[in-house]
């Protein structure tokens, strides 16, 4: 949930930020079992698969230093294998089960999709009408006038334009998730529906109030009775019992436990506490078109539409494609099939849920660690792989061939020269004879060109000897012109994504350079110990403003002013298109973005 994670929003992060991180660290992949010169061999049944993941997933825990996990694998309505490693509670030596209860962030998400989709069966909802027709207390402002109605699927479908976080009192916070509604209404929303995919936790926040208001009950009884219970998830919640808070793992941050498991405010798009055999049963669903046991939980036709892609038509999309709630395809194993999958984080946990619906094989996987960060989507992809194989008969297809560099002018690499708005802050690229040299949260990158108008890039140890590192693997970035934005995409195996946009200089006011500095946030509430700092600052002709998370470093972005009162986040993607706000409070000036007012330190 936590606006640093969860795989398509985050396959930037996962790709570089995670990758960077730790490409001095680590010596090896956990994608697959052993380096790729030296794939796992072949498993002919289940029985080889499980031996086969009784070794490796301890030895890849001790690698990456994972105090615990638990994960099940299904077929259509049998789950084969679920099994749990390590320690919830390390200090008791309580060990992790199938049934121990993790929370698993964004994995809230597919709930709160099928339940909306329920709505829909039941004719209470109708997900291409304007959102306000179900909630009438929304409302927020726009930019774009001719712009189409916010719809719930739009908003399933993460193009719905709004915010992507809420940053005051997100976590630790008792109040009602229902007040953010209320609070949208002096905000702007970030695009028109269906420009871009744009991840956002606070439109599937919106759709558990929308919930709440037509069934008339609270989101969690709603969610209790029409999907947590009808499906047998007796360890599943989105309101913490004292009973399973005893089964609750605790959460590490470098393998020491974290010391308070801190409540969420925005419970529709990351407050699931559940289980890895519990997130079987929800698989079985899937496959079952959408019966549990003797009930029907959704129509088989309502079911399809929600793994059917919504946005073929969004060309600033690439290869990324969503259906309702479901992400779609990716993790490089296209080979397979049709694949769906969400990942989710939250704090220290990690969790990963990958469905092939045409062999009607799907894993889960839950993790209680920070270290498990990247991680955990590579747990499943091994475990998909080999179950797979084992199934099928049909072996991973080999690793394509070393790219074959090619001559570019330097003349030819200027044209890439400038500053990138992305999602994990704004980088510079600069060309030399040689290539193109870019830092990625300050990590030294150099992008060597390859055929087909393709870089690969290379770790710079000490900033200047250009080094392989497994963690960068297949990774690709190529230069393009789509929809009248030049963007940089990545891709890392079939599937190319949006990696950011080409920033066009701007004029920055008087009024703009001279509320540089540093700032405060005075408003957090319980995030005080999360939002550290921010900071405004102008350099290389940008107005940058930088907030300091706690665990989580500096997130930087450029702003560009649309008066000497009001500023968007510039690029592409999740939180670009944002606003940034000045507001006279008691005299004081303020900046406000995300709902969170930063006040200038004195100097």
């Amino acid at each position: 949930m936590k606006s640093t994670r969860s795989r398509l929003f985050l396959i930037i992060t996962c790709m570089l930020a995670m990758a960077t991180a730790s490409a001095c660290e680590q010596s090896g992949s956990v994608a697959r079992a052993q380096s790729q010169d030296q794939p796992a061999p072949a498993k002919s049944s289940y029985a080889g698969v499980i031996d086969y993941l009784n070794d490796w997933i301890p030895a890849q825990m001790k690698k990456q230093k994972v105090t615990g996990l638990s994960i099940a694998i299904v077929d259509d309505q049998n789950t084969f294998w679920a099994k749990g490693f390590g320690y919830a509670d390390r200090d008791t030596g309580r060990p992790v089960t199938p049934d121990t209860v993790f929370r698993a962030g964004s994995l809230a998400k597919l709930f709160t999709a099928t339940a909306v989709m329920q709505l829909a069966e039941n004719e209470m909802v109708d997900i291409d009408k304007p959102l306000q027709e179900a909630l009438p207390q929304f409302s927020i402002k726009s930019r774009f006038p001719d712009a189409a109605p916010i719809t719930p699927r739009a908003m399933l479908s993460h193009h719905s334009g709004l915010p992507s976080d809420w940053l005051v009192d997100t976590y630790g916070s008792s109040k009602p998730f229902t007040e953010i509604t209320a609070a949208l209404k002096d905000e702007y929303a970030a695009y028109p529906p269906w420009r871009v995919f744009s991840y956002s936790n606070v439109a599937y926040t919106l759709l558990g109030h929308m919930i709440q208001e037509v069934s008339g009950k609270t989101y969690a009884d709603f969610m209790e009775n029409h999907l947590l219970k009808p499906l047998g998830m007796i360890h599943s919640t989105f309101v913490l019992t004292p009973g399973l808070a005893a089964e609750l793992s605790k959460g590490y941050q470098k393998e020491r436990a974290v010391a308070k498991d801190q409540t969420i405010s925005m419970i529709p798009a990351g407050g699931l506490y559940t289980t890895a055999a519990d997130l079987g049963s929800f698989i079985k669903m899937v496959f079952a078109d959408g019966q549990a046991g003797n009930g029907r939980i959704i129509c088989p036709e309502t079911l399809a539409e929600m793994l059917r892609p919504q946005n073929e038509h969004v060309p600033l999309d690439l290869d990324v494609r969503i259906g309702l709630g479901w992400l779609l395809g990716g993790q490089g194993i296209n080979y397979m099939g049709r694949l769906v999958q969400h990942g989710g984080s939250i704090d220290q946990f990690f969790s990963q849920l990958t469905l092939l619906p045409d062999t009607k094989l799907g894993v889960a996987v839950l993790t209680n660690s920070a270290a498990a960060a990247g991680w955990v989507e590579g747990i499943a992809k091994e475990a998909l792989i080999q179950t797979y194989q084992a199934k099928t008969g049909i072996a991973p297809p080999q690793p394509a061939p070393e790219p074959y560099f090619a001559r570019v002018t330097l003349g030819e690499l200027k044209q890439y020269e400038g500053n990138y708005g992305t999602s994990i802050g704004v980088f510079t690229i600069r060309a030399k004879k040689d290539g193109l040299y870019t830092r990625l949260q300050g990590r030294p990158l150099k992008l060597l060109p390859q055929e087909g108008g393709w870089f690969t890039p290379r770790y710079l140890l000490l900033g200047l000897i250009p080094i392989k590192v497994p963690q960068l693997a297949g990774l690709r970035f190529a230069f393009k012109h789509i929809a009248g934005h030049d963007v940089i995409m990545l891709s890392q195996g079939e599937d190319r994504v949006l990696a950011g946009e080409k920033l066009a200089p701007y004029q920055v006011s008087a009024a703009w350079q001279n509320r540089t500095g540093s700032y405060q946030a005075i408003n957090i509430g319980t995030n005080a110990q999360w939002i550290e700092n921010a900071q405004l600052i102008y350099k290389n002709g940008l107005l940058i403003m930088s907030v300091r998370l706690h665990g989580v470093g500096a997130l930087e972005f450029a702003i560009r002013p649309l008066s000497d009162t009001e500023a968007i986040v510039c690029g592409l993607g999740r939180s670009a298109g944002e606003t940034v706000r000045v507001l006279i409070k008691d005299g004081t000036e303020l900046l406000v973005f995300s709902g969170c007012e930063f006040c200038r330190e004195k100097r």
